[in-house]
């Protein structure tokens, strides 16, 4: 039966690398099985190429990897799987796309499993680009591990997304093959308690900005009001909570919480619960308007 032709002095798994190098993806190959005999051992290896996926038996690994390469090719030429190479001992069968989430072939998976056991933040996907045209569409995603990037094409999202994670998983394995350990360098982060303020001084809000503005000594004002009504503007929670103890000098005391990032909590006293919240609400008011100010 036909097969796909190769070019002279190239293997079924050369040239299919050399077709996937083309369009950016990188061929996945598994051993699914070892069958038979200790002295007779059947081999079965699956390659994945995109939405293609083949599998190809022989009395070798080598020899099972190129016959699924064969097959793949086959399949992406248009020809018909034939149930023999020519050789014998390799066979070509197609094989169910496995699935995200069954463990097998699932580099999606395996990826996600690998930074929980690095107690590494997990990885994040993103489609970047689709390319090609409408009959063709290329769906392009990129996936992030700490500071390695890698990239993978294919016809669906969910295609790309393995391709991508197969490709993290290739360049993780590298870097164990170079240096016997890999040491993946986390993104740094800016200092925590500067993140959320630069971002609240970037969309700064009437609110704020009357804060900055005035003094916090202001007689007959309302610093719980005032605090609340930033609060809504900037999307974060106040919460007051009275400590049951009176302080040193007999005085009612109160502690506020900001969900903000990072969360803050300031004290305040008083000879009231009353007086107690408004002075804890104008110390976080200072706070605020220290670590918001340009």
């Amino acid at each position: 039966m036909t097969m796909s032709a190769i070019p002279p002095g190239k293997t079924p798994i050369s040239y299919l690398q050399e077709l996937c190098t083309k369009r950016g993806i990188t061929p996945q190959y598994d051993l699914i099985a070892n069958e038979g005999a200790v002295h007779e051992p059947t081999f079965i290896m699956r390659v994945t190429v995109g939405e293609i996926i083949s599998s190809g038996k022989g009395s070798s690994k080598k020899k099972a990897k190129h016959c699924a390469a064969q097959n793949a090719l086959n399949q992406i030429h248009g020809i018909a799987t034939p149930g023999q190479n020519g050789s014998g001992d390799a066979s070509a069968t197609s094989v169910p796309a496995p699935v995200e989430g069954d463990g097998v072939g699932n580099p999606v998976g395996e990826l996600q499993e690998l930074t929980q056991k690095k107690l590494m933040k997990p990885p994040i996907y993103e489609f970047t680009s689709e390319q090609g045209p409408p009959h063709a569409r290329e769906f392009v995603c990129t996936v992030k591990l700490g500071k390695i990037q890698e990239k993978g094409s294919a016809r669906s999202k969910k295609s790309a997304k393995r391709i991508a994670s197969q490709n993290m998983l290739n360049h993780i394995r590298g870097l164990v093959e170079e240096g016997g350990n890999a040491v993946i360098e986390e993104e740094e982060e800016e200092e925590i308690p500067l993140k959320f303020y630069q971002n609240v001084t970037k969309k700064s809000t009437k609110q704020l900005k009357n804060l900055q503005g005035k003094p916090l000594n202001a007689p007959a004002t309302n610093y719980c009001q005032m605090l609340q009504e930033i609060a809504e503007a900037q999307r974060f929670e106040v919460v007051y909570t009275d400590i049951p103890e009176l302080s040193a000098y007999g005085m009612h005391q109160c502690l506020i919480q900001l969900s903000t990032m990072p969360v803050a909590v300031c004290h305040g006293t008083g000879p009231t619960v009353d007086e107690a919240h408004a002075n804890a609400a104008h110390n976080s008011l200072q706070y605020l308007k220290l670590m918001t100010k340009s």
